[in-house]
């Protein structure tokens, strides 16, 4: 009752199923092929269930696409298909999406997949002032129209006045909390959401 080998270099008493490689061996061309049984197939498709795919155009041509969380800002997004040039955005719609949006407060549709890149300088319709929308005080939203070159501090007076006896400090998106000295325009966009504390 001697124990033979096979060409697949298990013993053929060897149960495969103990083995999270199979290994076949083609003796005519010495050539092996390594197939490898993932462990973990149910985590990996609930991690890609998670993601969205969308697509970023540029003059009509498809350039790129990403897998973005729903919660998952577009800060990586601006950094490897645009850089450093101001005059570009990305466009959802028509409307500029700001380097700290998430597919969540933009009310992303995944039947609309295609973002645009547009040179905001030769756009036409390019407004100095931005409209924002403002969450405070838990549960109350105010609009506020700012110029493109006004900094949070300014943001922050123009909704203590439109919010009396409110005294705010603080303009967060995101769990992030702007610099009241930075520029607005370099951070957000017409109908972008905050919040303000």
């Amino acid at each position: 009752n001697e124990t033979k080998e096979i060409s697949t270099g298990y013993k053929k008493d060897t149960p495969i199923k103990n083995y999270n490689k199979l290994k076949c061996i083609d003796i005519k061309n010495y050539s092996s092929i390594i197939l490898d049984v993932p462990d973990n197939k149910e985590t990996i498709r609930k991690k890609e269930k998670d993601l969205t795919k969308i697509f970023i155009k540029e003059n009509g041509n498809l350039k790129k696409y990403f897998f973005l969380g729903k919660n998952q800002t577009f800060e990586e997004i601006y950094k490897e298909i645009i850089g450093y040039d101001l005059d570009k955005k990305i466009f959802y719609k028509n409307m500029a999406v700001s380097k700290y949006s998430t597919l969540e407060n933009i009310c992303y549709n995944d039947c609309d997949n295609i973002f645009e890149i547009i040179n905001v300088n030769k756009n036409e319709n390019n407004l100095q002032e931005i409209e924002i929308k403002v969450n405070y005080d838990f549960n109350k939203t105010v609009s506020v129209q700012v110029d493109r070159n006004q900094k949070f501090k300014d943001l922050l007076q123009i909704c203590t006045i439109l919010c009396p006896g409110y005294n705010f400090k603080n303009v967060m998106m995101n769990g992030d909390t702007f610099d009241m000295n930075e520029i607005i325009s370099n951070y957000l966009e017409s109908n972008d959401v905050i919040d303000i504390y």
